[in-house]
């Protein structure tokens, strides 16, 4: 685990500003940790925000993702321009900040 963190360290430090301060910590228990933050977060009021329904399953199918706090919010690539001098242009994602929960 320590040389895990040395070369967690060595890469972020690479792509950071120069002099950036670069801080890696290793869980505790890196086995369980995650397991025990869900079983955590699953016993709050923000488990039902994030959690999709049974009829937005039925809607949906299995591949939509619910937009929250937690969750990564899809971002369309650049579209890069043929001219080199103009600006590459990020159309605007279908979810708002209005949408993401953030209760905790």
């Amino acid at each position: 685990p320590r040389e895990l963190r040395e070369r967690v360290h060595a890469e972020i430090t690479k792509i950071m500003p120069f002099q950036s301060e670069v801080v890696v910590t290793m869980a505790n228990d890196p086995v369980l940790d995650a397991w025990k933050g869900a079983r955590m977060f699953s016993n709050t009021s923000s488990l039902r925000h994030c959690s999709i329904t049974r009829e937005e399953y039925l809607e949906n199918g299995g591949d939509y993702f619910k937009g929250h706090a937690f969750s990564n919010v899809s971002m369309p690539s650049p579209q890069i321009p043929l001219d080199p001098n103009q600006p590459a242009v990020v159309s605007q994602s279908s979810i708002s900040k209005n949408d993401l929960i953030w209760e905790w």
